[in-house]
């Protein structure tokens, strides 16, 4: 009696589940796998994962598969199970955006393998001892093979938003898509990245743009690398513009903001402004909304919104806009910015290790970083005279809608193409 009283204790400091694995449906360890990646990876990754499994629960629930393997310990290696969850998907019919009115159409071969990717990690995670869910010798049936490779780019293609394009874009811009637009036009920045950037972050005197962890991690970028990365002189009047005098707070405004037509909810005149109003925002989420580090950058972006900042999805909107007054004939994706920018610093002569670098990417991996000191002025000088076009066509623009006369205004940011 005495020992199992000493043994409580320990018992509930224990990291490792004890016994079997429970009996659990499809659905419930779905539902167990959306709680554990809620508190490990954070709100938008339970989303992501939750709209890639609902179809695997669809298919786990049909009356014959539920007859057959009413427990998910059940399916251990059946590819029997594998297989029809893979024809399920091929053969399923969806709606754009779910509206009833809508034509039907088959799910995408990339949907398919990203479903069947998800449900063999939420498979794997459900098997691990800390979760103990499945046993730790649970076979997954969906195999590589079954999930089959996802689709990758041919490295020959050209790409989808030469500079050319670019440049015919800047030519329909407005002041506010001119000075928001310019930075994805020339820099190989994920969106995300650049509608993080602060007043703090831009280095005038040197023109870099520095993106790192700030306040311990609380907002990074996707690989959590600290990077600098260098703008062209003929952004200058652009850097004054979207500042206007200000001194801290997002270098990206949403254009209500930008041209007067709304006040920001706060403003802060200083960094340390702005981290007491981060604090602040932290102290008054709730218990269940802060479980990781994913969600901390998520209060952070909403103080950002708070503050007037510009976010993805506006800088996505206003590039259509400007895509299809310039290029209705195009459909491209504003990611694929990206892709573009960073072949055109390989056709300037960047080095390998600096497109990695200035991209976001870790370089950790190329022994070479250890040994060599890298020139980023000297490379990017490359490239800015390699697409001087493009910068030709953005200077001239500028001037045309009064960004470089110093026109801080909302009448300039109103100007129309």
């Amino acid at each position: 009696m005495s020992n199992a009283v000493a043994m409580a204790p320990d018992a509930r400091k224990r990291v490792i589940k004890h016994g079997p694995p429970p009996r659990l449906t499809f659905r419930q360890v779905i539902d167990h796998v959306l709680m554990i990646s809620r508190k490990e990876s954070g709100k938008q990754t339970a989303r992501d994962y939750l709209s890639r499994l609902v179809p695997a629960i669809e298919y786990a629930e049909q009356p014959e598969v539920r007859r057959r393997w009413p427990w998910v310990a059940m399916i251990d290696g059946s590819s029997e199970f594998a297989l029809g969850l893979r024809e399920f998907l091929l053969s399923r019919t969806v709606t754009r955006n779910g509206h009833a009115a809508s034509e039907p159409r088959r799910v995408s071969a990339r949907q398919v393998h990203n479903i069947l990717s998800t449900t063999a990690t939420a498979l794997n995670l459900a098997k691990r001892p800390e979760h103990n869910l499945l046993s730790s010798a649970f076979v997954n049936p969906l195999t590589r093979k079954i999930i089959g490779e996802r689709a990758h780019r041919d490295p020959l293609a050209p790409p989808k938003l030469p500079m050319d394009v670019r440049t015919a874009m800047v030519g329909v811009m407005d002041a506010w898509q001119l000075s928001t637009l310019c930075w994805p036009l020339v820099e190989p920045n994920r969106p995300d990245e650049l509608a993080g950037v602060l007043i703090s972050d831009v280095h005038r005197g040197a023109r870099e743009i520095v993106f790192a962890p700030r306040w311990g991690g609380d907002d990074g970028n996707k690989a959590h690398q600290a990077f600098r990365t260098v703008y062209p002189e003929q952004f200058d009047p652009i850097v004054e513009f979207l500042t206007g005098g200000r001194t801290a707070g997002p270098l990206l405004r949403r254009r209500t903001v930008a041209e007067q037509q709304r006040q920001p909810e706060i403003t802060v005149n200083s960094e340390a402004e702005l981290q007491r109003e981060f604090d602040r925002m932290l102290n008054h989420a709730r218990p269940d909304e802060v479980q990781c580090l994913q969600d901390r950058k998520r209060v952070f972006r909403r103080l950002l919104r708070r503050l007037g900042g510009a976010d993805e999805d506006d800088l996505a909107k206003e590039f259509h806009r400007a895509l299809t007054l310039a290029r209705p004939d195009l459909s491209v994706r504003f990611y694929d910015l990206r892709g573009s920018v960073t072949t055109d610093l390989k056709r300037a002569g960047v080095e390998e290790i600096l497109r990695r670098y200035t991209t976001g990417h870790s370089v950790n991996r190329n022994i070479m970083a250890e040994y060599e000191s890298q020139d980023l002025h000297a490379d990017m000088e490359r490239y800015f005279q390699y697409i001087a076009p493009l910068l030709t066509a953005i200077q001239q623009r500028a001037k045309e809608l009064g960004i470089s006369s110093g026109r801080t205004d909302a009448t300039a940011f109103a100007a129309k193409a």
